[in-house]
């Protein structure tokens, strides 16, 4: 194995193995514990009734223990990729499939030989059938049934299946698996050699922090123009009943269990990774032109930010694509009054992006005038009479994402409430005490309340107290009635104070609202980002008459307003009264400034002042087969000049075909590259010779100066395309003259096939 050492981001390491602890089976610890007296012993004929007896004694326990992997069955989410693509169309006959598995020890779990030795074969083999390999018209053998794993051990005359196979721990004859029966015959050409077996499986670590994978390979290429299914069987304690084996069967049939299984068409050139993503229509995202003039777009390109302006000049084809080219589509709309129209829509997601340096930022919302409902952010166009939602529809939707998270909404509101009562018991006492000084610590009630005697005069508590009209002691008195020491005369004191309460600069001033709720702050910031928002408010539409239809890649860049109004509906829960208000208008520092880290978890420290012009974050939403067939596909993203893009948030999938990814910074360049875990065993395919295709494996040069040359690809069966794998990995090994020995690790380093990617130029695209 190889060392375990940390890798650089983006490279990958091949190891022979990743041996488990403690192969699958029965187990038994023993725990012994001796307990002895090792006090000084007298001679027997000193020894008196007070000496201490000898005592030395040891106690055993004995514990019995299972380990159990996989056998019978494999959950679906142990295997990470697969390769072909399931139900996958394309040129695959030079290539031999394989599976990814998230446990990188599972091919080496148990062993196939009928003693249990492990002696590094794997217990796995991938088994490839083509279409061909029955008569037409004939049911598949290879079709898998559901069955208990009592089918295995029942004697059925022409049938073979696993001869020493016995149940572990808690396994029964009712445990259900799949099974299928192969012909002896198409066994016997179609499986793997046990000297074949070693070769087929090895380890893959990648990144930093390493990632561990196991992979199982194939022996077999798949027929061209021919359906192919693949299935991964246990070979469990049957070495001696593979091909070549000393108990081969020659009739009946093979039972045997499948851990998994999948089908692919190997056909057509066009359907590879690298045809597919070519063939992706890439452009800004924005539903179809209908009729874009000239006119139009040089009008839509000085348009500012976000607005939609009329001209009297252009024709009614003209206006639809002056709003379409800016991201705009028609919604029908239902106003509060029970009217309904048709308004214009668009996401966060623009489909142009701003000019480096000339960008500017004008914040829609007045951070000093909360938004208190969505119709504030109505925006109507008198001269074509439609209105604009897009803002509204995002405050609305911020609203209703945090009640939909009652914690978070909780906490948002106990925060505000909280600070509102802290402030008002705190002006209440520091008026007592202004007054009642000569008998009350003025200090001490305003600290007890949670204030600071200072900070509140600095908010202008000492202009408050001078509005309040307090008299003094009452002058001295014969009568013996009971007089208040104090009396009070405040026919305005609560117009004062509520006038107090509802200042913002009040609130700004006085610094007295806590810290904003780690959970609340940290929900904002992810809200920035737009994690949680419904993909139909994110895209206009997915069908090929939207904005992203099927096999296209949609660039964008986000809309700082639409966000504004995004957080501000949701930061609305718990605004209650015009106090409530003032202390949202002060407060939006915590949450609202768009020029902190961006980045996912990234400290949110308040940072004054909208008008700077805040961080561009740009990315790109993938509709495509490739986002389901290639599951763990990369996506890169660089700048105009190359420099690599962070991401300002994971990738997200929002169907099995659509992929969403924001990054930080302009986008210039963006790379789809096939994952590293998913690299694949292939040949190079010559011209046809008398029993088809012919194929060789050009040798890798790790020094760079020592030419290599091309192997010529070995099989058992040429017209099967069965490989002969242990024969291939021999031929290697003398061609690269290993001083230190040859393992499977090298060998998977020379059969690997390299990533492929492919890199689109993002064009500039005027505003």
């Amino acid at each position: 194995m190889s060392d375990d050492g940390d890798l650089s981001a983006g490279t990958l390491s091949f190891v022979d193995r990743f041996e488990a602890v403690l192969q699958d089976g029965e187990y038994e610890v023993l725990v012994g514990h001796r307990v002895a007296n090792i006090a000084p012993r007298p001679p027997p004929d000193k020894k008196t009734a007070a000496d201490p007896d000898i005592f030395d004694e040891t106690f055993v326990s004995r514990q019995h223990v299972t380990v159990k992997g996989s056998r019978f069955t494999l959950p679906p989410d142990m295997i990470s990729a697969r390769f072909p693509p399931l139900e996958s169309t394309g040129e695959y006959e030079a290539v031999l499939p394989h599976l990814v598995f998230r446990r990188a020890t599972l091919p080496w779990e148990r062993s196939p030989s009928a003693d249990g030795a492990n002696d590094g074969t794997p217990w796995l083999a991938l088994l490839v059938f083509h279409g061909s390999d029955v008569r037409t018209g004939q049911p598949l053998p290879w079709e898998a049934r559901t069955a208990r794993a009592g089918e295995l051990l029942a004697s059925e005359a022409g049938v073979v299946s696993y001869p020493d196979l016995g149940f572990e721990g808690d396994e029964s004859a009712d445990d259900p698996c799949l099974l299928i029966d192969i012909p002896a015959a198409l066994w016997q050409r179609v499986a793997p050699r046990a000297d074949d077996l070693r070769w087929l499986a090895h380890g893959r670590e990648t990144g930093t922090a390493p990632v561990r994978f196991s992979v199982v390979v194939a022996n077999r290429l798949p027929h061209a123009d021919q359906r192919c299914t693949a299935h991964l069987v246990s070979v469990e304690g049957l070495r001696e009943m593979l091909p070549g084996g000393s108990r081969q069967p020659t009739d009946g049939v093979v039972r045997l269990i499948s851990l998994a299984s999948w089908s692919f068409t190997s056909h057509d050139p066009k359907q590879t990774f690298i045809a597919r993503v070519k063939a992706l229509a890439v452009g800004p995202l924005q539903l179809p032109l209908a009729a874009l003039a000239t006119s139009a777009a040089s009008s839509a390109a000085t348009a500012p930010a976000g607005h939609l302006t009329n001209d009297p000049a252009s024709d009614s084809d003209a206006q639809v694509d002056r709003a379409l080219s800016v991201g705009y589509t028609a919604k029908n709309h239902h106003t509060r009054a029970g009217d309904r129209t048709v308004s214009w829509y668009r996401g966060p997601l623009l489909p142009y992006r701003k000019s480096g340096d000339a960008a500017t930022f004008t914040p829609l919302i007045d951070l000093g005038r909360p938004v208190h409902t969505a119709d504030a952010l109505l925006r109507y166009d008198a001269t074509t009479g439609i209105f604009d939602v897009s803002y509204a529809a995002a405050w609305q939707l911020g609203r209703l994402l945090m009640l939909q998270n009652t914690s978070v909404a909780t906490a948002l509101a106990q925060w505000k409430h909280d600070n509102l009562l802290q402030v008002a018991v705190g002006y209440e006492r520091l008026v007592l005490g202004s007054r009642l000084d000569s008998i009350l610590d003025l200090k001490a009630m305003a600290e007890s309340a949670g204030g600071d005697v200072e900070t509140l005069h600095r908010a202008g508590a000492s202009e408050l107290l001078g509005k309040l009209e307090v008299s003094g002691p009452p002058a001295p008195t014969t009568s013996d009635a009971a007089v208040p020491r104090v009396q009070f005369q405040h026919p305005q004191a609560a117009q004062h104070l509520t006038e107090a309460f509802n200042s913002p600069a009040m609130w700004r001033e006085s610094g007295s609202s806590g810290p904003l709720p780690e959970t609340v702050a940290l929900w904002l910031r992810r809200l920035r980002l737009l994690h949680g928002i419904p993909a139909t408010y994110l895209i206009a539409g997915i069908d090929a008459r939207g904005s992203l239809p099927p096999e296209s890649l949609r660039v964008f860049e986000v809309d700082w307003n639409w966000i504004d109004a995004l957080v501000e509906g949701a930061f609305s829960i718990g605004r209650s009264s015009p106090a409530a208000a003032a202390h949202d208008s002060a407060n939006h520092g915590v949450f609202h400034d768009p020029s902190h880290d961006p980045s996912d978890g990234a400290s949110d420290a308040a940072t004054p002042g909208l008008q700077q012009v805040p961080f561009t974050l740009s990315g790109c939403l993938l509709h495509s087969v490739v986002a389901a067939d290639w599951p763990t596909l990369e996506i890169r993203a660089f700048d105009g000049a190359g420099n690599p893009l962070a991401m300002a948030r994971p990738v997200e999938r929002l169907t099995p075909q659509i992929l969403f990814c924001l990054f930080v910074g302009e986008l210039g360049q963006i790379e789809l590259r096939e994952p590293a875990e998913g690299l694949h065993f292939g040949f190079e395919a010559e011209d046809a010779g008398p029993l088809g295709r012919r194929f060789k494996k050009p040798l890798r040069s790790l020094d760079a100066t020592t030419a290599r040359a091309a192997r010529a690809v070995p099989f058992h069966d040429e017209s099967e395309r069965v490989v002969d794998i242990d024969q291939l990995a021999r031929d290697i090994g003398v061609a690269l003259d290993s001083k230190q020995g040859y393992s499977n690790a090298q060998f998977a380093l020379e059969m690997v096939e390299g990533v492929q990617a492919v890199r689109f130029a993002a064009e500039e695209k005027s505003r």
